[in-house]
């Protein structure tokens, strides 16, 4: 954790610690950030230039995105960052994000593609098309977005992205050569209601805005069951402090609230994501993860005597 990681980094922490695969290719899929962090990588050894010089030379420039910067690029990022820690170890990795744009230069990147000035018709349709799995049932996720609609002449491919100072919607509705993309640079944690409410008033729908989120007051009794380790070798810690939760893992300087919304449920403020704590049938504190799915439960950590 002292030192911030590169492509060949993660590959030779693959290859020393060689992980268990999640299922044999094709079997399943799940979205998958490492994938992109590793796709630079590719990039650079097929293209034999650098990531950041294909980007502007192939997408940026052709697109006209004048105001869509990496931020490795910005005056003083370096000195922003700081030194290395477990939140910050991908600060100079490229791939999964760490761009900054407008909507105006977004619009721009899909007008671009629209008119086949970065990627031919064929290549951008498959793009638009989700895996077979073995199963023979269609996922869900093409390149870079997700399916959220496949009917035929209504297909909408959309995706999320989160960044340090913004939260982008982009939708891209394939059939009707139409788009809609939000920009939501104050807040996260509501960024999904407010895109919804501008969808349906650019679609003359009925929209609600969104309320703000419930801040539940949980006993000492719970708070102090509660506190513990979690996940393999206990490293994230749930700790208290003024009558609040928090949770910190190994290897990280900053710690964050959890807010509860409820005696078993919790949100991070500015974050979508509700989350749980799971209870066995004793009522014993069995893990923490995301809400309703506890197969991915960090699982209470218990020392051995």
């Amino acid at each position: 954790h002292d030192r911030f990681l590169t492509v060949n980094d993660m590959v030779h922490l693959v290859a020393q610690y060689r992980p268990d695969p999640q299922g044999a290719p094709g079997a399943h899929e799940n979205y998958n950030q490492t994938a992109y962090l590793l796709l630079p990588g590719v990039v650079e050894k097929v293209a034999g230039q650098e990531f950041s010089h294909y980007v502007k030379q192939h997408i940026l420039e052709p697109s006209g995105m004048e105001n869509t910067h990496f931020v490795t690029d910005m005056p003083g990022y370096k000195e922003r960052i700081g030194a290395a820690h477990l939140d910050n170890l991908f600060a100079f990795m490229l791939g999964e994000g760490n761009m900054v744009s407008t909507a105006e230069d977004l619009f721009k990147f899909d007008r671009a593609l629209a008119q086949e000035k970065i990627l031919g018709a064929g290549i951008q349709e498959l793009a638009y098309t989700p895996m077979i799995l073995a199963s023979g049932e269609k996922g869900r996720y093409g390149f870079g977005g997700g399916l959220v609609d496949d009917k035929p002449g209504n297909r909408v491919f959309q995706h999320l992205g989160q960044g340090v100072e913004s939260h982008v919607i982009f939708s891209r509705y394939i059939d009707a050569d139409d788009v809609l993309i939000v920009v939501h640079d104050r807040s996260v944690e509501y960024a999904v209601p407010v895109y919804k409410a501008i969808r349906n008033i650019w679609k003359k729908r009925p929209f609600e805005l969104p309320q703000p989120r419930v801040e539940h007051r949980l006993s000492t009794n719970l708070i102090n069951k509660y506190v513990g380790d979690y996940g393999d070798n206990g490293f994230m810690h749930i700790t208290t402090e003024g009558g609040k939760l928090f949770i910190q893992p190994d290897g990280n300087p900053g710690k964050m609230e959890i807010v509860p919304s409820s005696d078993t449920t919790f949100y991070f403020r500015d974050q979508a994501v509700d989350w749980q704590i799971y209870l066995n049938e004793q009522g014993e504190v069995i893990g923490f993860g995301p809400l309703g799915q506890k197969e991915f439960m960090m699982k209470r950590f218990r020392q051995q005597n």
